[in-house]
Parts: C-alpha cells; sequence; structure tokens
C-alpha cells in the first residue's frame, strides 16, 4: 500500500513508539505535510476551511499517499474525508484510549491533562451515502 499523508496536528516525532512502527508495517512511508498545516484559524468561516482543506488535499494527491490519517478541527476533518474519499484516498483515524483531567482555573481557562494510548487504525466510514 502507499504512503500515509499525516493531517492531524501531531507530526510523526511526537508519536508514540506503537503508532510509527504499526504505521511503518502498514504503509510504504508517512507523509508529513508542512507544520501547522491542519490548525484551522479562529476566525475561519466555512468558505476559508473548505479552501484550506483543497489545498490539502491538493498537496496528498500531488505526494502520491494513498492513505490519510485525519484527525482535527471538526469541519476541516468532516471536508477532508469527504474530499478525500471522493478522490478514492482512504481516510483512517487512530483508536486510542485517552484519559483527560481538567482543571479550571481563576480566569475563567481551563488546564487539561492528557494521556494518550495507541491502540490502533480504523478506516473511516464513507462519507457518501449515509443516510
Amino acid at each position: 500500500m502507499g504512503g500515509l499523508a499525516n493531517l492531524t496536528n501531531h507530526p510523526l516525532e511526537t508519536w508514540p513508539p506503537e503508532q510509527r512502527e504499526a504505521a511503518f508495517a502498514r504503509w510504504s512511508a508517512v507523509l508529513e505535510l508542512a507544520a501547522g498545516a491542519t490548525l484551522v484559524p479562529v476566525a475561519a468561516d466555512a468558505a476559508a476551511v473548505v479552501d484550506q482543506a483543497r489545498e490539502l488535499v491538493r498537496e496528498v494527491e500531488a505526494r502520491g499517499a494513498s492513505c490519510a490519517l485525519v484527525a482535527g478541527e471538526l469541519r476541516l476533518t468532516v471536508v477532508l474525508v469527504a474530499l478525500l474519499q471522493a478522490r478514492g484516498v482512504m481516510c483512517v483515524t487512530t483508536v486510542a484510549e485517552r484519559e483527560v483531567r481538567e482543571e479550571p482555573l481563576p480566569d475563567g481557562s481551563v488546564r487539561m491533562e492528557r494521556r494518550y494510548r495507541f491502540a490502533g487504525f480504523r478506516e473511516v466510514p464513507a462519507l457518501a451515502g449515509l443516510r
């Protein structure tokens, strides 16, 4: 199978060893896009999100990825999956156990501590035809 495009906010070097090993066992390469490519500006409207997704899809196609690991901001993720699936690119997400501890702070923000235990990759169901 061809390469896996990493369309997440987590570069390969930050993945746990088990996740890297599983990716390279399944795909010939993990293709990194520009750092921060999947970060969506707070002020981005729907059209800006679609434009951003189209640009990412062009890069995935140019790099010849057969699959994309897609995760992040919900609007961008949904649009990416729809566009990639329409072009025959399989989309996957990670399966993981996540623990999150939240602590409200006096300024109204929340401090979060996260633990992530990778458990595999799972294909995203086809969006076309869902009812």
